[in-house]
């Protein structure tokens, strides 16, 4: 039984590995006939960080950088969004290259080029769900030794949550 895929989410941290999990992202595509939705998460500071400064600091103290934390959240996120158009301009130009069929045409459709901040697998995760991708395509960076875990992070995060396909993609670290 072949898996019904319209959708592909391509997840990217940008760097220099991107092109070759997008040539992935854009084989696929080809094979199910699919659109491409390319996603880019600026990383939120994860929770775990959070609960380690609360240890930290103790309670009254962690409250009062949180109330000057929040303060000071309107220039952060400006700074964050002042970003996002750079980066969709670099997912842009990622796929234009990539999706060019050699009549000069697109050989596939990128549907969206999404930047958010958040905790990235919690935003891969939602942004399947929201665009309706049967597929997710990521790059799985493979670590120095073999008894390391082989698969670590948001990797792991998002394969132990979703419910869709994915595609991993083995980059040398």
């Amino acid at each position: 039984m072949d898996p019904k895929v319209k959708k592909i989410l391509f997840t990217t941290d940008l760097s220099a590995s991107a092109r070759e999990v997008f040539r992935h992202a854009v084989f696929l595509a080809q094979s199910y006939g699919a659109s491409i939705i390319m996603l880019h998460v600026i990383e939120d500071i994860p929770a775990s960080q959070k609960s380690y400064l609360k240890e930290e600091l103790g309670e009254d103290e962690y409250n009062k950088m949180e109330q000057l934390k929040q303060a000071s959240a309107t220039n952060v996120m400006i700074g964050k969004q002042k970003e996002a158009p750079m980066i969709e301009h670099v997912l842009f130009k990622l796929s234009e290259d990539i999706v060019k069929g050699s009549d000069g045409k697109p050989s596939v459709v990128v549907e969206k080029r999404l930047v958010t901040i958040g905790r990235i697998d919690d935003e891969i995760l939602y942004q399947a769900d929201a665009n309706e991708c049967e597929l997710i395509v990521m790059a799985n960076t493979l670590r120095g030794t073999a008894t390391e875990k082989p698969l670590a992070g948001t990797v792991a995060g998002v394969i132990r949550r979703s419910k869709k396909l994915i595609h991993l993609v083995p980059i040398k670290n």
